[in-house]
């Protein structure tokens, strides 16, 4: 420890009065916590699965299959699309409303069965990894908790 003299004022007057204080420095800082502390252990991606059974590894490789073709419908709703634009051109040459319903109709509905796979794929990959996931977590906590209480 360090003594730091300060100088005040005196009420009195004009004097001066010295005051002696000590300086506290720390003996360890933030760095040599975080040492202490240590390095947190990285978990591998496989160990993340130590609790699934067969099923939960079926409802993964499902879900993951689902969002595959789900990501590829997507880019094949704007090849359908073209399509549309494409279909334009032969039913404006005579436009009465009959004319353009009958060329535009097949591919309008191509456009709602790929929209009707996007919304039921979504649902099914999100519904296998929630069930996966919920399993785990069960089995996880019915192994845990005896060892907690």
């Amino acid at each position: 420890m360090r003594k730091n003299s300060v100088i005040l004022p005196d009420q009195r007057g004009m004097s001066f009065i010295s005051l002696e204080q000590p300086v506290v420095t720390p003996t360890t800082t933030a760095e040599d916590e975080v040492k202490v502390v240590g390095k947190t252990e990285v978990v591998s991606p496989f160990k993340l699965w130590k609790f699934a059974s067969a099923l939960d590894f079926l409802c993964i490789f499902i879900g993951v299959t689902v969002s595959i073709f789900t990501g590829v419908v997507g880019p094949l709703q704007i090849l359908v699309f073209g399509d549309v634009v494409t279909d334009f051109g032969p039913a404006l040459a005579n436009p009465t409303t009959e004319n353009l319903l009958k060329a535009l109709l097949p591919t309008i509905m191509r456009i709602v069965y790929l929209g009707i796979a996007m919304l039921l794929g979504g649902y099914i990959s999100q519904a296998m990894w929630i069930f996966s996931g919920e399993n785990q977590t069960r089995v996880h906590s019915c192994e845990c908790t005896p060892s907690i209480i």
